[in-house]
C-alpha cells in the first residue's frame, strides 16, 4: 500500500461528500 497523502484525503472526502449529495438528491 503506498503512503496516503493529504492531497489525497481531501480529494476523498470531496469525492464521498458529492455522491451523499447527489444521494440526498434521489431520495427527496
Amino acid at each position: 500500500m503506498e503512503p496516503f497523502t493529504a492531497r489525497d484525503k481531501s480529494n476523498q472526502n470531496k469525492e464521498r461528500r458529492r455522491l451523499s449529495l447527489m444521494r440526498a438528491e434521489s431520495n427527496s
